[in-house]
């Protein structure tokens, strides 16, 4: 990017996104490109792992540097050998010492992620997610996952608001032409210790360029400069933002560009309502139920064809039309529960990443084609068959069976009760860590009032853009090959919620 673009976008986003109403503003940005560690001492004896170079982490740092400064930051950079494992802990610990209520934090990383043997570790694969320090051709060990919570966590006990984003490889659950990863560390790190509550169910918002399983990417921007894909797809998402627009929104518009640019690469935001409402390194919320009100355009074909980031879980049908400013847009297909097709009516031409506003919605009979999952409810270990009662004040488990040779699938389960309303149970905090085979989906527990609940399970080859649009409505749709839909009934004594045990 070249300065005059990169000041273009500084301008645009400083006025299109409000700034903290009280409380200190900080950041710690890394970013790592060189990772030949030539100036650095030696740590212990490690393996080969590749540590190819990258080309964009810099950049990236240096346009978010800009732009922070700008909105009145004080920001700490450390970049290529400067970000070593010792530099970026003591200057997260810093920030954990030094953080009060209501400052806004905001913790970027670009390089490289992998990953870190741990026989101890409470995940299935026995691996922990991390982040590769500069030094650590020398020996040094990644920052894991675990590590990031315990100070993440202590952040948050001193009640500031806390961003993280990580533009890494098997960066989901938050702990890059070239990918930014590198083979993963087999030396077992025996940890067992306790890493404390995510803290994305705390208040804090994570962003992360991809799965926990997956790759991400580098492209050139407009000028021949390199970035990192998912970093890239948000200063453009920012520049599009409107005043106080939640971050989830702005999540929708960088999700939409990057899917139509880079579709291998799946992004993850994860937070709860208040943090996801917000808008992004701002203080004060959106109006209520914003996180809904917006499906964002994704690839648009050299025929005109849209492919809209919302399909029947969003209400759309054939026929829906949608709009952004005097643009009508009319949904021509259903591609699924996430995905749809749609042409421009009227008006203006619009691009990838707009948002379009939704019709109002409506409750329909869900149908889908017969699904190969099963959605198991238990109580200390027994199933609660079809038809069976959940007694109110208990604690119940969320499990799928499933024959483990069947394609990966994420998994997403919501619950709707006698009156129409609809909670989501799974995943909690965003589409994270929630793709078949995995078994156990977490606990819920029912309080009043009584009422027939009816769970679903949906299963679907896609990540939804926005998870949080099955807390709104069931919807018909046609049949499709990429989703199905696992229903079960109970008769429930007491209403049910999301809260895990």
């Amino acid at each position: 990017m070249s300065r005059a673009i990169s000041r273009a976008l500084l301008l645009c986003t400083l006025f299109a996104a409000p700034v903290a109403e009280a409380g200190e503003r900080r950041a710690l940005l890394i970013g790592i490109d060189d990772y030949s560690a030539s100036r650095l001492p030696e740590v212990a004896p490690v393996e080969d792992r590749g540590w190819p170079s990258l080309n964009g982490a810099v950049n990236d740092v240096t346009t978010f540097a800009d732009l922070l400064d700008a909105r009145g930051f004080a920001v700490v950079t450390l970049t290529d050998q400067e970000a070593t494992r010792n530099a970026i802990l003591q200057e997260l610990e810093r920030l954990a010492h030094t953080a009060r209520k209501e400052d806004v934090l905001f913790v970027y990383f670009a390089g490289h992620g992998s990953q870190v043997a741990n026989s101890r570790s409470d995940e299935p694969d026995k691996l922990d997610e991390s982040l590769v320090p500069a030094d650590s051709k020398r020996g040094a060990a990644d920052i894991r996952d675990k590590e990031l919570r315990r100070i993440f966590n202590r952040i948050l006990d001193r009640g500031a608001r806390l961003t993280v984003m990580i533009d890494a490889c098997h960066s989901g659950s938050g702990a890059r032409g070239r990918t930014r990863s590198i083979r993963r560390d087999d030396r077992d790190v025996l940890d067992r210790t306790p890493a404390g509550p995510r803290p994305e169910n705390r208040g804090a918002l994570v962003l992360a360029a991809t799965q926990d399983y997956d790759r991400a990417g580098e492209v050139a921007d407009g000028e021949g400069n390199m970035r990192g894909a998912f970093t890239w797809a948000w200063l453009r998402a920012m520049r599009d933002a409107s005043p106080h627009e939640p971050a989830v929104a702005t999540f929708q518009r960088a999700q939409a560009r990057l899917r139509a640019e880079t579709p291998f690469q799946e992004p993850v935001m994860a937070g709860d309502a208040a943090a996801r409402n917000r808008p992004f390194l701002g203080f004060a919320g959106a109006a209520k139920g914003a996180e809904h009100s917006g499906i964002a355009v994704g690839k648009i074909q050299r025929d005109g064809t849209l492919i809209l980031q919302g399909g029947w879980a969003n209400g759309l049908s054939p026929g829906a039309e949608l709009s952004a400013g005097r643009t009508r847009v009319i949904v021509t297909e259903l591609l699924g529960p996430g995905r749809s097709k749609a042409r421009v009516a009227a008006g203006e031409a619009v691009r990838s990443g707009a948002l379009l506003e939704t019709p109002r919605r409506r409750w329909y009979e869900v149908q889908s084609p017969p699904s190969p999952y099963r959605l198991v409810v238990r109580h200390r270990g027994t199933v609660v068959g079809e038809g069976g009662v959940l007694t109110a004040g208990k604690s119940y488990e969320l499990a799928v069976s499933g024959d483990p040779a069947l394609p990966p699938r994420y998994l997403y389960v919501f619950v709707v009760d006698s009156a129409g309303r609809s909670t989501l149970l799974f995943p909690e905090s965003g589409s994270v860590e929630n793709r078949f085979p995995l078994s156990t989906l977490g606990a819920f527990t029912v309080q009043p009032p009584y009422g027939r609940d009816t769970f679903y399970l949906l299963a679907t080859d896609e990540a939804l853009p926005n998870p949080w649009i099955l807390e709104w409505d069931g919807v018909r749709a046609p049949l499709q090959p990429a989703w199905s839909l696992h229903k079960t009934t109970f008769e429930s004594r007491g209403r049910l919620t999301s809260r895990r045990q």
